[in-house]
């Protein structure tokens, strides 16, 4: 069993997140995108793997902000505290 900040499993976790912002499941697509690029950041912080997971988070958080601008931004506010 590969353990969570594996190379492999992060990479797994950012693949699942593009694919559920594809099918514009973006609420659902941060939690892995975010765990992934946190990964990323401790384990290869030069990699393009990192950056790869950052983006397909930006691309959920955005997606998700176009679709409900109010409770998206108020929702970072918290997380950003």
């Amino acid at each position: 069993m590969l353990g969570a900040e594996h190379p492999a499993t992060l990479d797994t976790l950012a693949d699942l997140a593009q694919v559920l912002v594809a099918q514009g499941k973006f609420a659902a697509a941060e939690p892995p995108a975010r765990e992934a690029a946190s990964g990323d950041e401790k384990i290869r912080p030069d990699a393009w793997q990192r950056f790869f997971a950052e983006s397909v988070l930006g691309a959920s958080l955005l997606a998700a902000l176009a679709l409900c601008p109010v409770a998206t931004v108020a929702a970072l506010r918290i997380s950003a505290e």
